[in-house]
């Protein structure tokens, strides 16, 4: 189960890159009487520091910046942010100076079986963290020389099995074991920073895979700040 968590954003303040949308909200957040429900929908503990586990919020947007998006994903996630969203709608309405206002759709994710590979992208992918992962700078190296690096894209491919498994957990969501992941095509190496003094590697990543994916599902690090989303693709 998911719930996507609309609000409209003004022109004046239209988003135009990742992150920006949970920056707005745990701005907006601080004004919110329930303090747990705001350190639930931001994935912080008490410190504010990140919690562990997958985070069940992503933040994104829709309508080319003008809406900002919150998927919910899970049972708990979805029923906190049903009961309690009027208090972000109301904290957002004020950093705005609009009205509150609202949409919100559920749905359900979903991975079968295709009767042929289905091909997928994600524009932007956080592929690996170089704080802990030293050992893939010489292959993006070789990747950004012409020569793509088999290392580099068999990892992003286990990445992204990895993630949706743990995404189906999150859901209670079954998913099969012979998921087959292939043709990963990786372009526009970049950093992207984190923390101050820290970056990790991102990609435009394009996949075939078994399956079909219904709903929204993320792959990579930073899935909470939008990255990751995986889109498929259609042929003209």
């Amino acid at each position: 189960m998911f719930l996507r968590f609309s609000i409209r954003v003004p022109k004046d303040r239209v988003l135009f890159r990742y992150g920006q949308s949970r920056e707005l909200v745990a701005k907006a957040a601080q004004a919110i009487v329930d303090q747990e429900f705001a350190r639930f929908l931001l994935w912080v503990d008490g410190s504010h520091n990140p919690r562990s586990g997958l985070a069940p919020f992503r933040y994104t947007t829709a309508r080319r910046g003008k809406t900002l998006d919150i998927v919910a994903l899970g049972q708990e996630a979805v029923e906190q942010l049903l009961t309690k969203g009027h208090m972000l709608s109301s904290a957002l309405a004020r950093e705005f100076g609009t009205s509150p206002c609202d949409g919100r759709e559920i749905g359900r994710c979903s991975i079968t079986l295709g009767r042929t590979p289905t091909g997928y992208r994600i524009p932007r992918m956080i592929i690996q963290k170089y704080h802990y992962e030293e050992k893939f700078r010489a292959a993006e190296r070789e990747h950004k020389s012409g020569n793509p690096s088999v290392i580099l894209c068999d990892h992003v491919a286990q990445v992204i099995g990895r993630d949706l498994v743990r995404q189906a957990e999150l859901m209670a969501v079954d998913i099969p074991e012979e998921i087959q992941i292939g043709n990963v095509v990786l372009d526009d190496l970049k950093p992207v920073k984190v923390v101050s003094g820290r970056y990790n590697l991102s990609a435009a990543v394009r996949f075939s895979m078994s399956h079909i994916l219904r709903g929204p599902w993320a792959a990579g690090h930073l899935a909470a700040r939008g990255y990751g989303r995986i889109l498929m693709t259609y042929s003209r």
